[in-house]
């Protein structure tokens, strides 16, 4: 399974445990995603994975305006293990990917409707401090010691902390100005690329240019040296929770242009 999926159904597990409270959890489910299998006649007609599909589309409803989630709990949470079995048997089939992108995308956006953050998986934390050498991101709600940290060699270079959640990292940028393209014959950016990364300078370094995620004002770390590399600047937003809270379409339309 790509790691980008792999990732994409971390955070779905996550996001259906973290549904609204005042979303139902029915004795009788009509999600049942515990006892899910394709319907053998549907199977022999159209295919297994085509089948899979269908019986997707039976238990979500109708699709019209968009996925709707109406249950939570642990029939609705089961999706994922779903999503999990048949991808890995049916490994690039678009349609079970797009069910993962539109599933994710309605819890999402129900978490989001609250006012509530986005719950936030241990690999994004890991990922983001070590693309960032001078952040140590600190799981929400653990103790911070304000006892004195032990003896280090002076050559070390001390951290900085900050809460994983939500907290901005702004400070520790300083944005560079854009600059226009020279002549007709100039190379254009991806304007998609301007909306999920911007060129910056440590304000800690600040001759050298860098580039950083457009998250970082939601907590995203990342960065990259500077010129933009598309391939891992899209690679990241794919996976970037962060980018939601400017957009929820962004990584969409990230995957899309990939796709092409």
């Amino acid at each position: 399974m790509q790691p980008h999926l792999k990732d994409q159904l971390v955070e779905l597990r996550l996001c259906l445990k973290a549904l609204p409270t005042d979303i139902p959890i029915p004795e009788q489910s009509k999600y049942n995603f515990s006892n899910f299998s394709p319907d053998a006649d549907w199977t022999a007609e159209i295919g297994e994975v085509g089948a899979v599909n269908r019986e997707l589309e039976v238990r979500f409803g109708n699709r019209v305006n968009g996925l709707k989630l109406v249950e939570r709990g642990p029939e609705t949470e089961a999706i994922v293990d779903v999503f999990e079995t048949w991808i890995e048997k049916y490994p690039g089939d678009i349609i079970l990917e797009k069910w993962v992108t539109d599933t994710l995308g309605a819890a999402r956006g129900l978490i989001l409707a609250t006012g509530q953050a986005l719950p936030t998986s241990s690999h994004e934390v890991e990922l983001s401090s070590r693309n960032h050498p001078d952040i140590e991101l600190v799981p929400s709600g653990s103790k911070t010691s304000h006892s004195p940290p032990p003896n280090k060699s002076k050559a070390s270079k001390k951290k900085k902390k900050i809460v994983e959640s939500n907290i901005s990292v702004m400070h520790l940028y300083r944005d560079a100005e854009p600059t226009p393209v020279k002549g007709k014959g100039g190379a254009k950016v991806d304007p998609l690329m301007d909306l999920v990364s911007v060129n910056t300078y440590l304000k800690s370094n600040p001759e050298k240019l860098i580039v950083r995620c457009a998250g970082a004002e939601h907590g995203c770390a990342t960065t990259w040296a500077a010129p933009r590399w598309k391939t891992r600047v899209f690679g990241h937003a794919l996976q970037c929770g962060k980018l939601d809270k400017i957009d929820l379409t962004l990584r969409d339309r990230v995957r899309t242009a990939m796709a092409k």
